[in-house]
């Protein structure tokens, strides 16, 4: 054998545990071993084969004891935990030799608990642990308290007890200790081995508060479920020591007894002596007022107080806005519940059963002494101070369930058999799981006997096993449904196979399916029974079974009642009496009604779930109707009475019994009955719900559009409001509430013409002015949709005209506010609207808590109205203040979509795309929150369209808004142009991307829809777009057109302002485009006679003027009076702000420029010089780069290439940096000119290349660095290879410009050079004759002023004076020098102007010499034969080509 240190070194155990188990294993063996010396058999679990009547239970041995031991010790070994303690858990076990056999059930818990602690030892159990164990060592008589427990019970401050402390009083402390900490196992045994009397503990629950009764312990067999003591005593810990405490009983699995959990600790002594205990059952419905009412209602109601709650008032607004308000009036009723039990002293423990929100639990805290039991499937909640899981039973709790939920005595000898711990250990101890099977074997046992029955659910249970993993073998990784097993059960227990027919019954499960569809929640049995006869007697699955059975048609109300009862065995369903003995059922748990539903599919596979539910419903109904209402209706209960006139117009909806539920609404008995049993204002709520529900199934079915519904009830209304009320004033008011309820409702169906007859109804009717104004503020509403804009205006300012004059505050006068203004801003009344908006947010900026709601919409409309002013810095200032304060109140509305929409629009328009971006990403966020019923399609296509654009995705962009323009189109929003403004956006992102077209076709579709609204600002925006998108297209005259008539609207509504200025200037431009300067010029003028007369305060826009038309004069050619122009510019500026402001260098540039086109260089130099100046003082580099490239054009014109150099190589390093390829370029080729001055051809190529390497080959600038490069081949002397290349050049400008172009001129110029220098004496003539008439031609500048024209001038002369043409050479040399001397080019072009001269001074030596006839024919004849002077003409030859 092996020894200790080598089993140690084998498995890597502690030896000190391998020799503490090896000493447990020795005691079990020798225990054994007593048992055959003895000739005792050993001890085994009992089998239900060996069950008599006295049969008794077996008691625990020493065996039983060590063998929990080795249970531990496995477990201890399998996890290596806890080995500090093997020393004291060895002196534990050693003392088993001196405990009492009686002792020994304790031990074994106690081991047991250790076990189960070592097996969770992944969680923080250590106290748990060292606890455990210093109770076990309790029990040995010479125990002596150590000192393991300390550090822990410190850590959790509990106090630490004497060492000498008695062994039992230790045992109670340490009882305390354990169901404090977090994780508390169930366990039937702890707290009889921690010395507690658990009899005397148990409470009796039929002393419990009849609310808890009901709700719960009635719905277990005997009323009296299974202690749970460590759960309990867990929950009063918690509840004991502290005020104001939320504890969560969680598990993540249903079917753990949560709810009941929560009603044992409710219903514990100690709570009752303290606590004022109210429970709540809590649905999945949204917490809406209504429901919230209905909440606190049923506390008033178990604290026997009537409070009063505020009233909710009738608005026409969308979900999200009703949805803030109503969290206002929420806060309200909670603040009254808790003023009363603050005012009565209360300490409240409240029980909320099912929480599914965590948000929710704030409602129902209503003072700091309060505390609250949830329970919920959610493990973490926020707002809860102790999460309690509540885990599966131990074996001993499920065993005890079982025999309780069969009918046996809780010690009942089947308890002690391996068959039956099997079962609890087959359910996992789940307690809905034991109790459906125990249901189940307590059926079966009624006939076959506890022996057979349970052999028979043994053999269901491993088959059911079998089946789930067969089905689960296919996919290894599916997860089984936790909740298959129970359903499982519940099918085979509801499905017994008739001995005599051997058929499986389908009726129970039909019936029971049938329950759950159509009743979900508690419901009158005798509505029950009614649904179940129906069902039995139609559906053909059940009569074929009643047909082989039997049963006749008469004898189904029996089987139905039969079904009941075996349904309440089941335990399946609940069947209670009310206050007033009335017969309710309901099912017994959820997990139930998930079957059932389940079931319901199941068995009409063919069928929809919807087509089975809709079917049921209308079985209840006919024969409720049939049997109840028109036959015998003293056969209903007054329960099932009340709940039909509740109820049954909801189960024709939802049996698609339309006909039928609009004969029942419009049926004057029952809307009577309904009034009689409910009350009026009760009647009324439900009355107008269903026939809202009505119209919204109906759809579009209807002819006419609206059900009958609202008008009969009006009529009956009318009818019966005398005989509800004390006095013909009140019926009047009564009747009226209705009609503008009425109006209100088909106002939100968007019936708006319908609507306005009922309001205009009320105002007909002699009724208080407060209700008169509430219909004026629906009609005013309903005239706005319809674009009625005239007519909603004065609605609406009648309703404020009679809401000021009362004397109370109108409930709807801050909604009557916002009302008026947006009537003004629809009616096209901007100005006063504005001075409304103003007015009404300072008014309510007095109390902004109270109508953060109404002064967050207002907002937004004063926003959307800077918005459509174009003043967008007001409106994203407004934008933002209305954001805040939604975001504040958490409100989720289709109104904070608008408001991050459209201030996304307006990031767009001010140039901030990531802002932009993240408003509507926010807007998208919103969306997904919102009740998809209330979002129009168009308006999520919209954004995402937005976020694609910006994103650059053009192509989904494109796609969203198609279909977003598409359904906009079919059902636009005609109210304060919202579709119009929608298309038009589309339409500028269409135009931004170059779709001109696609642009045109929905600016025109938007205009479509505000020709209702001829003067309207968001027409004159679409006009004004829609013309730049013609203009964009070329159609100029259209465009400019369409910018009039935008002006026209845009006068009427701000005259001679600013911004009509400002539009002017845009026509203005536009005229420019069009070359039609004189109108460009008197829309000038006309502007800045508004400014002199209305604006003379605002200098900048008058300069921005006179410097628009300077440029409009230079563009007409003339640019003497644009230089007066661009001078008065300086004076303005200079008047108002400095010498040395950035604008005055812009106007010396271009007068700069200007001359440098004349050629004007000394003027030039001048205006340039001074831009330089200023630019510098101010360092804007990029000006600066472009003021230096001109001043080293002109210092390379003046030959000073040094400078030019100078000048070029800073422009170009500032271009560089700030990567403008195409100014780049226009520096690189001037830099590549002042080379090729220089004779540095090879240094010129390499610029002028790394300039064609920045732009697009086919341009213009192209084209000239081309040229520029040919005249670089005719310095080289490369002359064939340029000529090669200008004849292309020429052919290119010729096709692109035309003959008369001064470009297509140039290239004439550089032919007749290269030929002249070739000796192509006609060719030559040709094309300098051809430059020069080119040159005369041109209007727009003296392009007869160049040095280009007096070379060609002079060469012609040359070519003349080799044809010995000398009066003519000498008369073109004259013009050369003319134009040089005019011009300064003597200066510029010393060595050119020599040549001119010598020329024309007296003597042959001067000129060159004629050649012969025969010489000139044969081309032999050089005609410039100086090499000097062809150098010259070389170097200087067309530099600017322009």
């Amino acid at each position: 054998m092996s020894s200790v240190a080598d089993l140690a070194e084998e498995t890597k155990l502690p030896e000190n545990l391998i020799e503490f188990d090896k000493l447990v294993e020795d005691a079990y063996q020798q225990e054994i071993a007593l048992f055959t010396i003895r000739g005792q058999s050993i001890p085994t679990a009992l089998s239900v084969h060996d069950l008599t009547e006295n049969t008794k239970r077996r008691e625990e041995t020493r065996l039983d004891v060590i063998d929990a031991w080795r249970r531990l010790l496995q477990q201890m070994k399998h996890r290596a935990v806890f080995i500090e303690h093997v020393t004291s858990l060895e002196r534990a076990f050693l003392d088993i030799e001196d405990i009492h056999k009686t002792e020994y059930r304790r031990l074994i818990t106690l081991v047991d608990l250790l076990t189960q602690t070592v097996e969770h030892s992944d969680r923080d159990v250590s106290c748990r642990f060292v606890t455990l164990l210093e109770v076990l060592l309790s029990y040995s008589d010479d125990w002596v308290l150590s000192n393991d427990i300390a550090p822990f019970w410190e850590r959790l401050q509990h106090e630490v007890p004497a060492s000498k402390i008695a062994p039992a009083s230790f045992r109670r402390r340490a009882y305390r200790v354990l169901v404090s900490l977090s994780w508390v196992p169930s366990s039937s045994g702890l707290l009889d081995a921690c010395s507690f009397d658990f009899k005397k503990l148990t409470t009796n629950y039929a002393d419990a508060p009849t609310l808890l009764q009901r709700e719960v312990f009635w719905k277990i067999r005997g009323g009296q479920p299974r202690p749970r003591h460590d759960s309990v005593n867990q929950i009063l810990d918690r509840l004991k020591d502290e005020a104001g405490v939320c504890i969560s009983i969680w598990s993540t699995k249903d079917g753990m007894g949560k709810t009941t959990l929560a009603a044992q600790v409710a219903s514990n002594p100690s709570i009752l002596r303290v606590f004022t205990v109210v429970w709540l059952n809590l649905d999945k419905e949204e917490m809406s007022y209504a429901k919230y009412i209905e909440y606190l209602s049923e506390l008033s109601r178990q604290m026997s107080v009537d409070l009063r709650w505020p009233d909710a008032v009738d608005r026409i607004e969308e979900r999200g806005l009703r949805q803030v308000r109503e969290q206002s009036l929420m806060s309200e009723a909670r603040k009254i519940m808790a003023e009363y039990v603050e005012r009565e002293e209360l300490s409240v423990l409240l029980i909320l059963d099912d929480l599914i929100d965590s948000r929710w639990i704030k409602w129902f805290q209503f003072s700091d002494s309060q505390s609250i039991i949830l329970t919920t499937l959610k493990k973490e909640i926020d707002g809860v101070d102790w999460p309690v899981q509540l885990g599966v039973m131990d074996e001993g709790e499920a065993i005890e369930l079982f025999l309780t939920e069969s009918s046996l005595p809780v010690d009942h000898i089947l308890g002690t058999t391996a068959e039956l711990k099997e079962i609890v250990t087959r359910c996992e101890f789940n307690p809905l799981t034991v109790r459906s099977v125990a249901r189940w074997f307590h059926l079966k046992q009624v006939t076959a006997g506890h022996q057979k029955a349970i052999e028979e659910i043994l053999f269901d249970m491993e088959s059911l096993a079998q089946s789930e993993r067969r089905e689960t073998s296919e996919d290894e990784h599916e997860e089984m449904d936790p909740n298959m097993f129970v359903f499982d059960v519940l099918s085979l227990m509801m499905g017994p196979t008739t001995s005599n027919t051997n058929i499986t019954s389908v009726v129970f499960v039909l019936c029971f399916a049938a329950l759950e569809v159509v009743f979900p929640h508690r419901v009158p049995l005798d509505a029950v029974l009614l649904l179940w006869e129906q069902a039995l007697a139609t559906e053909s699955l059940a009569r074929d079974e009643l047909q082989v059975t039997g049963v006749s048609q008469a004898g189904i109300p029996k089987l139905a009642w039969f079904i009941a009862e075996g349904l309440i065995h089941m335990g399946v369903i609940h069947v209670f009496d009310d206050e007033q003995g009335n017969p309710w059922v309901q099912i017994h748990h959820k997990l139930y009604g998930e079957f059932a539903a389940l079931m319901a599919r199941e068995m009409f596979v063919k069928a929809s779930f919807e087509v089975t539910a809709s079917k049921w419903n209308e079985a209840f109904v006919t024969t409720f109707v049939t049997r109840r209402i028109q036959v015998n209706m003293k056969e209903a209960t007054s329960c099932s009475m009340e709940y039909a006139l509740r109820r049954l117009p909801e189960h024709m909806l939802k049996g698609n019994m339309l006909t039928t539920a609009e004969k029942i609404l419009t049926d004057e008995q029952f809307f009577k009955a309904r009034i009689d049993t409910l009350g009026w204002d009760k009647a009324m709520d439900i009355q107008l719900l269903n026939c809202v529900a009505l119209q919204e199934r109906f759809g579009e079915e209807l002819e006419g559009g609206v059900t009958v519904v609202f008008r009969r009830t009006v009529d009956m209304v009318k009818e019966l409001a005398g005989k509800s009320f004390d006095s013909v004033e009140h019926a009047n008011q009564a009747a009226a509430h209705i009609y503008n309820r009425i109006g209100f409702l088909l106002t939100g169906l968007k019936f708006y013409g319908i609507a306005i007859g009922y309001l205009e109804e009320v105002q007909r009717m002699n009724v208080p002015d407060a209700i008169v104004a509430t219909s004026l503020y629906g009609e005013g509403i309903c005239h706005l949709n319809l674009n009625q804009t005239d007519i909603g205006l004065q609605k609406a300012k009648n309703c404020h005209s009679i809401m000021e004059l009362g004397s109370d505050l109108h409930v709807l006068y801050t909604n009557m506010l916002q009302l008026v203004s947006s009537a003004l801003v629809a009616a096209c009344h901007y100005t006063e609207a504005a001075q409304f908006y103003h007015v009404i947010c300072d008014k309510l900026r007095a109390d902004p808590e109270k109508w953060k709601l109404e002064l967050s919409s207002i907002l937004l409309g004063q926003a959307q109205l800077f918005s459509v002013l174009g003043d967008f810095e007001n409106a994203e200032t407004f934008f933002l203040e209305c954001l805040q304060m939604k975001e504040r109140a958490n409100e989720k509305s289709l109104d904070l979509v608008s408001a991050y929409s459209y201030l996304g629009d307006v990031f767009i328009e001010l140039d901030r795309a990531d802002d932009a971006k993240e408003r509507y990403e926010a807007a998208i966020d919103i969306l997904s929150c919102l009740n998809a019923d209330d979002i129009d399609g168009e308006i999520i296509l919209l954004l995402k369209g937005k976020l694609h654009f910006l994103r650059g995705d053009y192509y989904s962009s494109s796609e969203a808004f198609t279909v977003s323009a598409d359904l906009i189109n079919k059902s636009p929003t005609l109210l304060l142009d919202k579709s119009a403004y929608d298309l038009r956006f589309m339409a500028r992102t269409f135009f931004l991307r170059g779709e001109s077209e696609k642009a045109v076709e929905l600016l025109k579709a938007s205009l479509e829809l505000s020709d209702e609204r001829p003067i309207s600002l968001e027409r004159a925006a679409g006009l004004t777009d829609l013309a730049h998108s013609l203009i964009d297209m070329g159609n100029l005259n259209e465009g400019i057109t369409f910018l009039e008539n935008a002006l026209e609207i845009q006068i009427t509504h701000f005259g001679e302002s600013l911004f009509v200025v400002d539009r002017l200037k845009a026509i203005g431009g536009v005229h420019c485009a069009l070359k039609a300067y004189d109108e460009a010029i008197a829309v000038y003028d006309k502007i800045r006679e508004i400014l002199q007369r209305v604006h003379s305060e605002d200098t900048d826009r008058m300069a921005d003027i006179i410097f628009a038309i300077g440029d409009v004069l230079e563009q007409k050619g003339e640019v003497d009076e644009a230089i007066q122009a661009f001078t008065q510019f300086i004076k303005v500026v200079e008047s108002t702000k400095s010498s040395d402001h950035p604008e005055i260098a812009r106007s010396y540039q271009r007068m700069g420029e200007i001359e440098l086109k004349r050629h004007s260089v000394d003027e030039a130099e001048g205006h340039f010089t001074k831009a330089y100046a200023i630019r510098k003082v101010h360092n804007q580099d990029s000006l600066i780069a472009e003021t230096s490239h001109f001043l080293g054009v002109l210092a390379r014109m003046r030959r000073d290439q040094n400078l030019a150099l100078e000048y070029l190589t800073s422009a170009l390093e500032v271009r560089k940096g700030y990567d403008k390829a195409g100014e780049t370029c226009l520096t690189l080729f001037e830099i590549g000119n002042v080379y090729r001055m220089q004779w540095e051809y090879d240094s010129a190529i390499s610029v002028y290349d790394k300039g064609l390497e920045m732009i697009d080959k086919s341009s213009e600038m192209a084209g000239r660095i081309e040229n520029a490069k040919g005249h670089v081949m005719v310095g080289k002397g490369d002359l064939e290879d340029s000529l090669s290349m200008f004849s292309k050049f020429r052919e290119t400008r010729l096709e692109r410009f035309g003959r008369d172009h001064i470009l297509t001129g140039n290239t004439s110029r550089s032919l007749g050079l290269v030929h002249f220098l070739l000796n192509h004496v006609d060719e030559a003539l040709v094309h300098l004759n051809e430059f020069v008439r080119v040159c005369e031609l041109q209007e727009d500048e003296d392009t007869s002023e160049t040095i280009d024209y007096a070379m060609a001038v002079f060469l012609l002369g040359e070519l003349h004076h080799h044809k010995g043409k000398t009066d003519q050479a000498e008369e073109v040399w004259t013009v050369s020098k003319e134009v040089c001397e005019d011009n300064g080019f003597d200066a510029v072009y010393p060595e050119f102007f020599a040549m001119v001269s010598r020329r024309l001074e007296p003597g042959a030596e001067a000129k060159p010499k004629s050649t012969g006839l025969f010489s000139r024919l044969t081309g032999e004849a050089q005609i410039l034969t100086d090499p000097d002077e062809r150098r010259v003409l070389q170097q200087i030859a067309f530099m600017d080509d322009e």
